[in-house]
């Protein structure tokens, strides 16, 4: 009996002990909790893994890409703001968007109305009327006649806007570059999806590697298919895209310095590119120098898709 009891005393000391450990180990696994990030802290836990990452800015594209179509199939196409903006300005641009389709509903709304009625007014003949053409000819003449004797300088001036009138309506459009040289059909100005056609990307940065991740969009398309859309860098909007977005200034950019002193104008040598070869050799000196100013602009003649590309520095055009 004694020994029973000896035994039945230890084992209860055991588990006294034991059970002091596991309280103290909870308190400690508590403690441990309570440090960790919560649901609502911004995620910092979940964005310290590339792949939550990847998958994130992968559905605010695709979110982007139906708000895009959504709102262009309203009538109402606006903007979207850029990536990894606040929610406050996806709802701002959706509010002003929604107010833009009830008002067109509206209008809608009050033309059908006004097509349906039957009581249409039609304008009635009135006998002994003047003719309009005539009231205008008559005001048009009195009008010259108060330029003519009120100052020479205003009949001069009237006489130099109506020959630029004419000089400019009857200008000679040249035929459209796309047409005459028979790549029209390689120019789409659809809404499809931009799809970059680069095969070396320079100055690329370098990416995370999010290989191996497939999002599965469960909403069905117009073929009655579901679409995958996989993490792949070749799939952005813009080739360059990450690299805009992660942009640094250099440097020696951010570094003041004293203002250069340009040669005059007509002593600055200009180069004009006739040909190919002529266009390959600029395309090697432009690769030896530091800094280039580069003019890109749309011929302002109507009719006329040309373009006007010129690159400057210090010494040359």
């Amino acid at each position: 009996m004694d020994c029973q009891s000896d035994a039945e005393a230890m084992s209860a000391e055991k588990i006294k002990a034991i059970v002091k450990d596991v309280m103290q180990r909870a308190a400690f696994l508590v403690k441990a909790a309570n440090d960790l990030p919560r649901r609502g802290d911004d995620f910092e836990l979940c964005n310290s893994f590339s792949a939550f990452t990847a998958f994130m800015e992968q559905q605010e594209t695709r979110i982007r890409l139906m708000l895009d179509s959504l709102m262009r199939n309203a009538g109402c196409p606006t903007r979207l703001p850029k990536l990894n903006s606040d929610v406050e300005e996806y709802l701002g641009r959706i509010v002003m968007v929604d107010d833009r389709v009830v008002e067109r509903v509206g209008i809608v709304m009050d033309e059908l109305d006004r097509g349906g009625r039957e009581d249409v007014e039609v304008p009635k003949t009135v006998i002994g009327a003047e003719s309009v053409k005539k009231r205008k000819a008559e005001a048009e003449a009195k009008f010259q006649e108060q330029i003519q004797t009120c100052d020479p300088g205003l009949v001069l001036a009237e006489r130099l806007r109506r020959a630029h009138e004419e000089a400019t309506g009857v200008v000679e459009s040249c035929p459209k570059p796309q047409k005459e040289y028979g790549f029209e059909s390689f120019i789409d100005n659809s809404y499809n999806a931009f799809i970059p056609k680069l095969v070396t990307k320079h100055h690329a940065l370098s990416r995370m590697e999010t290989t191996g991740m497939i999002i599965i969009d469960e909403d069905v398309g117009s073929d009655g298919s579901k679409r995958y859309l996989s993490v792949d860098d070749s799939a952005a909007l813009h080739p360059y895209l990450y690299e805009i977005q992660n942009f640094v200034v250099p440097d020696v950019q951010l570094k003041s310095k004293a203002p250069s002193e340009f040669m005059d104008i007509s002593k600055t040598p200009l180069t004009m590119v006739e040909n190919v070869e002529d266009l390959r050799r600029i395309k090697r000196s432009v690769k030896q120098l530091r800094r280039v100013c580069c003019r890109f602009r749309a011929s302002s003649l109507p009719k006329l898709s040309g373009i006007h590309l010129s690159y400057s520095n210090i010494d040359k055009d």
